[in-house]
């Protein structure tokens, strides 16, 4: 019974380092990423929004 315990507590372990590194992982990228993509800065459209004061 208590091989069977260290089992569980292992794999729990497991998977709990590779959920740790996802999370980290998806928060380092969220926070590295530009807010904007490169192709959009040069768009019309955006600067059209930006001078209208109206919704």
């Amino acid at each position: 019974m208590e091989k069977m315990m260290n089992i569980q507590e292992v794999i729990a372990a497991i998977l709990g380092i590779i959920a740790l590194i996802f999370i980290v992982k998806k928060l380092f990228t969220e926070f590295t990423r530009p807010q904007s993509s490169s192709k959009c800065d040069k768009c019309p459209v955006t600067k059209e929004f930006d001078n209208k004061t109206e919704f």
